[in-house]
This record gives structure tokens, sequence and C-alpha cells, in this order.
């Protein structure tokens, strides 16, 4: 209806008497509802604010794939992402005179901005101390696996070099850490990334290993998890296959092992009896490292298209569907798996920096609870750094892959 609208009303009585009467019945306008905030958000982000259009208003706020932080009933709403992919923020808009209401929505892409990456020591300091690659072992000297990084020999914390105090001093060694250089020996010329340095140390007692990555750029910031060291007399771990010991390169098989639990540095401790041929050793370090931007970095082109205007869609619960790109970084093939609770067509797009669509692949009919594995040949690109978007009937995921070329 329209404000201030007559409308004249007959009726009748019994059916015999016949009156008619006026009234004007207003009709007030709904309340504009907007939402004002970031559409593409980094799944790191924290208290992400969107805030409701000005007037006497009541406001009521609601997010799938994410939750509010603090009250969600005044005009500005904090919220924190739970997942990547789509996040719905909603808004009812209440006015306080007329008691009319609007509801709008924003859809929100939620990119997770961190990459998980495997970070080694390489030498670049001292002279005498090799860096001896994993990719450069034979097949005899090592069980084949296809895992990138270095042993450094001929580390000596046995001789002291200096007494302090009544106190022995000993060689200390400071190393740089390279992040996600994939099949190459050399990380300095890339793609390795260099986060940080391993320094190691002893006293009488300990022997000292200290993680310290670099400090927060413009662009980056990196968080520490998993630490393995392996020290000893041997370039390589050993582990026990069948009824003998081989050599390996697994982490997990090394002789001193920590978490950093997010931290940006931290330090493992051995006791020097632990530890053979402190006079000669080698050395292995390792760490997880989590290799985050500040900004999502992907191109606009990447993003999912506008949905055309008209009768707002009926919203319903977040289902649960992710993906894995491996290896990573990748050479020439890139493996996509999926885990899903819904049935669905999908959509594998590898996309570029310019936002021009390289691969495309559909998989039809895929089954809920379906393990599927697509292989990717990417041999033909250069570029160094892509996008993979995954496209469902509820959404849509985009992750940031990376090849070592």
């Amino acid at each position: 209806g329209v404000a201030g609208t007559t409308y004249t009303v007959r009726y009748t009585t019994n059916g015999t008497c016949d009156n008619t009467a006026t009234d004007t019945v207003t009709v007030n306008p709904n309340p504009e509802c907007s939402i004002t905030g970031d559409d593409t958000i980094c799944l790191q982000d924290t208290k992400v604010m969107y805030s409701g259009p000005d007037g006497d208003y009541s406001y009521s706020w609601s997010v799938t794939g994410g939750n509010i932080i603090g009250d969600d009933d005044e005009q500005t709403v904090y919220i924190n992402p739970t997942s990547d992919g789509t996040m719905i923020v909603e808004l009812t808009v209440t006015d306080n005179t007329t008691k009319c209401t609007a509801t709008c929505d924003l859809d929100v892409t939620v990119y997770d901005c961190c990459e998980d990456e495997t970070a080694y020591a390489y030498n670049t300091t001292y002279s005498g101390i090799n860096n001896l690659c994993f990719l450069d072992a034979s097949d005899r000297d090592v069980i084949r696996e296809n895992r990138w990084g270095w042993t450094l020999d001929n580390l000596d914390l046995d001789t002291a070099i200096a007494n302090t105090n009544g106190s022995d001093v000993y060689n200390s060694y400071t190393f740089n850490l390279y992040a996600g250089n994939g099949n190459d020996c050399d990380p300095t010329d890339g793609p390795g990334e260099l986060v940080g340095t391993v320094t190691i140390s002893r006293d009488a007692t300990n022997i000292s290993i200290e993680y310290d990555l670099n400090d927060a750029t413009d662009d980056n910031y990196y968080s520490l998890y998993g630490l393995h060291a392996n020290l000893g007399c041997t370039q390589f771990a050993r582990k026990k296959k069948g009824r003998r010991w081989v050599n390996t390169t697994a982490p997990g098989q090394y002789n001193v092992t920590g978490n950093a639990n997010g931290e940006n540095s931290a330090i493992l401790t051995v006791p020097v009896s632990e530890i053979d041929c402190l006079n000669d050793m080698y050395a292995i370090f390792h760490a997880e490292v989590e290799v985050c931007t500040f900004e999502p970095t992907v191109p606009s082109d990447v993003s999912t298209q506008e949905e055309p205007k008209g009768k707002p869609k009926k919203r319903t619960a977040v289902t649960s569907f992710d993906f894995r790109a491996y290896p990573m970084p990748f050479k020439n093939n890139v493996n996509v798996s999926f885990e899903s609770d819904f049935d669905t067509d999908i959509t594998i797009e590898v996309i570029d920096l310019q936002g021009r669509i390289i691969v495309r692949k559909e998989v039809r009919d895929y089954k809920k609870g379906m393990e599927r594995i697509n292989n990717i040949d990417l041999s033909n690109t250069n570029d160094h750094i892509l996008f993979l978007r995954v496209t469902t009937k509820e959404g849509v995921k985009v992750k940031k892959i990376i090849s070592n070329r």
C-alpha cells in the first residue's frame, strides 16, 4: 500500500442493514537495511567489524560460518570467522517508531591466508660445514622418500674454545632457516623463503637448539609449530623397516623434538651425554612453519560472481566441504582430494595472478564420503603462484598453490 491511502469499507448487518464507513490506514515504509564491512577476509582475522544503517532502529545480527564476539543487538557487531569458504552475515533492522522491519545479508568470502610449510636449516656462513642435500643421496644411502632438506656436517661441540670464570665456552652455530623450498638443493635462488634462523650451542650440561623466526613485515608474519632435530654420528636418522634398520630423512624419526605451539621462537634442550660424536657431528634442523599474509592475495577475478538481484535466497545451515592440494610446492602436477558430507557436482579451476583460468576440470556426481583424487597437469605453466578454485553446489573455496619452478 501507499502511505496515507484512504480505504472505504462497506458492511452489511443481518443481510438487511447496509452502512458505509471510511478510515485512513497509514502504510509505513520498511526501514532501509544495509551492511557495511569487508566482503573478503582471512580465516585468521579476529573481531572483524560490520555495521548496520544509522537511524532510530533496533538491530539483531546473526552469522553462519562465524561467531559473534560480544553483543548481537548493537548497530556494530564483531565477528570471528570459523572456516574458510563463505560466511553469511545477516541483519534484521526494526524501526522503533513504526515497528516495521527489514532483513538483509552479506556474503563474505573467507580465505585461509596461511600456508603450512616445511623448513630446514642451511649453512651460508661457516666454511668447512657442508649442506648435504637429501635429494643428492642415492637409494642405497637412504630409502627414497622424495623429501627435500639438508644434513649439516662437521659441527664441533666438543672442543672448548675459551674459559670464562672457570667455565668452558664452546662453539655456537647459527644457520638460516628456509621454508617451502621443494625439489631444489639450493634455497638461495628460490623458491625457498628465508623465514628465520636456528642456533645450536652448549654448556657443560646441555645442548640448546634455538629456533627464531623473522619478525612480521608489512606483508607476512610467521608462526612456529613442530620442531625436530637429528644430532649424532650419521648423516641420516634411523628407523626400523621389517627386520632391519634403514636410513631415513623423516622428521618423526629425529632424536630431538618439541613444539612451539604457534610462537615466534622456541628452544629445544637435550643433555650433552645423550649425543655422540660431538667433535664431528651431523645435524638436521627441521621446523613446521606457518607463513601468513595479512590480507587475502587472491585477485578480484578469482572471487565468486555476484548473485543476481531478486528474491533473497533461503539460508540453510553450513555444510562441510574441504579439499587438499598436494604436494606443495608442486613441480609439474598437483593432486586435489575432496572431503564432503553432501552429494554435488564439482568444478576445479586453476587461476593465475591475472585472474585467467588456465585449467578447468569438471567432476560429476560426487557422492558424500567418497574418496576422490584428481591429478592436474600444470607442466605447461611457468607461474610460481597460482590459485585453485573449487566450486560445489554449496559454495566456493579458493586456496593458493605454489610451484617449485
